[in-house]
């Protein structure tokens, strides 16, 4: 099974708590990143069940939608929000934290990845 992993050290604290929550309903990562890989190879298929940790916690089961290709200067409040951020600032200050600063921004090109969750959040169980 496939799994998409999140840090808090990228993420920040807000964005990891939602991610806990299961508010988080998309992923932006390189092409070069695995889960990208696996995607653009055809090895995952829309509504495939994925799974999704943080900092190495397994928060629960999705399934997988979609992968779109976008650039910097495209994302938009939408993409933060579906991130779990507060603003594109705080998504784009999470991107620099990923990586995405050694170059120009506009030479990045971003895949979002989008997922539904499944079931009730592995947080929700521990309480």
């Amino acid at each position: 099974m496939e799994r998409i992993s999140f840090t808090t050290r990228v993420l920040g604290n807000l964005a990891a708590e939602r991610l806990m929550r299961q508010q988080v309903t998309q992923t932006l990562r390189s092409k070069n990143e695995a889960f990208t890989l696996t995607v653009n190879s055809g090895f995952l298929k829309a509504g495939e069940t994925i799974e999704i940790f943080l900092d190495n916690l397994f928060i629960g089961f999705a399934q997988y939608i979609t992968s779109t290709s976008t650039h910097w200067e495209a994302l938009d409040g939408n993409d933060a929000q579906l991130g779990g951020f507060y603003n594109l600032d705080a998504l784009k200050e999470a991107l620099e934290r990923a990586g995405f600063r050694y170059k120009p921004r506009e030479e990045y090109q971003l895949f979002g990845h989008r997922f539904k969750w499944l079931g009730v959040p592995n947080a929700q169980k521990q309480k």
